[in-house]
């Protein structure tokens, strides 16, 4: 099965069959998901079919010392990525992001934790 979580205009897929049983009951409603910046990455496919990959304008840049967080655009929403410095290298205009399921959480339109 195939979930789709929309920001604003944007509008990525999340294969969640590992959780069915939980994320259907969220289907066709308001909900959040919630993403530590460890657990995005920078992906190198830039297929639109993938799945759990968004699409994203780098904003700026903090460096925190071997460390960055690269807040992205997706919207009107910032998603923030922690990455090494070796992977700096591959911020450009647009990048695509993958996300880490087993860490996500997911949260109701009231904000109440769901599931993670």
């Amino acid at each position: 099965n195939k979930y789709y979580f929309v920001s604003d205009d944007n509008m990525f897929k999340i294969l969640l069959s590992h959780r069915e049983d939980i994320i259907s009951n969220l289907v066709n409603k308001v909900a959040y998901i919630g993403i530590r910046p460890e657990d995005i990455t920078i992906n190198g496919d830039s297929s639109s079919e993938n799945a759990n990959v968004f699409f994203a304008h780098p904003t700026s840049i903090e460096p925190l010392g071997a460390d960055f967080i690269v807040h992205l655009k997706l919207g009107s929403n910032i998603i923030k990525i922690l990455l090494p410095f070796s992977r700096i290298k591959y911020i450009h205009d647009q990048i695509g992001a993958k996300i880490d399921l087993t860490k996500v959480y997911y949260f109701d339109s009231q904000g109440d934790l769901v599931v993670f």
